[in-house]
């Protein structure tokens, strides 16, 4: 965890210099609501994201108008979830900083698919023009086409962005 900390002490001042296209915003429950407490971490995270934008973007060709906000998200073990069609998505701050790292790169694969037209939602899902069921199973979720893709690339990416 200490590089972690490390790249984001260095990332927040190279973030600077940089313009970002990238919109992050904390939701209102964490600033004034019900989970105030998570302010420093989601804070934390929203600096993260803005300084390690360009980095990531040199993986992931990611849509520059996506808005990223960070709330609390129900479900159990949600991290993050890309709404696709709309450019956002959307991260919970309750996870460590090395989860969530992994979930922005994870839910921006998802965002790049749609940009690509590989993915494709709506009534019906589709991935590279074949429609797809929709699942009636968590598992069966996690074995979409698109959902094994972004883990693989996450994996493939995460080291050569955060270590």
């Amino acid at each position: 965890m200490k590089k972690v900390s490390t790249l984001l002490q260095s990332a927040i001042s190279k973030r600077k210099r940089q313009r970002s296209d990238v919109t992050v915003t904390v939701a209102t429950s964490i600033k004034y609501g019900n989970y105030k407490h998570l302010q420093f971490r989601a804070n934390r995270l929203a600096r993260f994201v803005e300084s390690w934008e360009e980095e990531i973007k040199k993986h992931v060709d990611f849509d520059a108008n996506v808005e990223i906000k960070i709330r609390p998200i129900k479900g159990d073990d949600t991290l993050g979830q890309a709404q696709l069609g709309v450019n956002k998505v959307e991260l919970d701050p309750r996870y460590t900083l090395k989860q969530q790292c992994k979930t922005v790169i994870h839910e921006l694969i998802h965002n790049e698919q749609v940009k690509h037209s590989r993915l494709e939602v709506g009534p019906e899902w589709k991935w590279n023009g074949r429609f797809c069921i929709k699942p009636s199973s968590h598992e069966e979720y996690l074995n979409l086409p698109w959902e094994v893709e972004a883990r693989i690339r996450t994996k493939e990416i995460y080291p050569k962005v955060f270590c």
